[in-house]
């Protein structure tokens, strides 16, 4: 549960999943100039761990999404979420540009 809870943990998914994935576009394409981001939590309580019939409060987003701009103009869309049936916080990125016809990147 301390994954959940944000003054242990520090941040949901956009700490744990979205910065990697913020970092790599970054690494492989440069630093943004412009971003819009959302972020939920769709599950609001969940059982405390050893005492599954009480319930505790989720602090941290369950999912993230941003749109944006990197400094070259080239566009972004980025997500992360935990739930994401049979992801297992997979890391996926596709590149599409005029010199580099695609790019697929893949981790699981």
């Amino acid at each position: 549960m301390w994954r959940l809870q944000s003054k242990i943990a520090g941040s949901g998914t956009h700490g744990d999943i979205d910065a990697h994935i913020i970092d790599l576009g970054r690494y492989l394409i440069g630093e943004f100039s412009e971003v819009c981001g959302q972020m939920e939590t769709f599950i609001k309580e969940r059982p405390l761990p050893g005492e599954p019939s009480k319930k505790g409060k989720v602090t941290v987003d369950d999912a993230v999404m941003f749109i944006g701009r990197f400094a070259n103009g080239t566009l972004a869309n980025l997500e992360a979420t935990r739930f994401a049936p049979g992801r297992k916080n997979a890391i996926q990125i596709e590149i599409n540009a005029a010199k580099v016809r695609s790019l697929s990147i893949s981790r699981t």
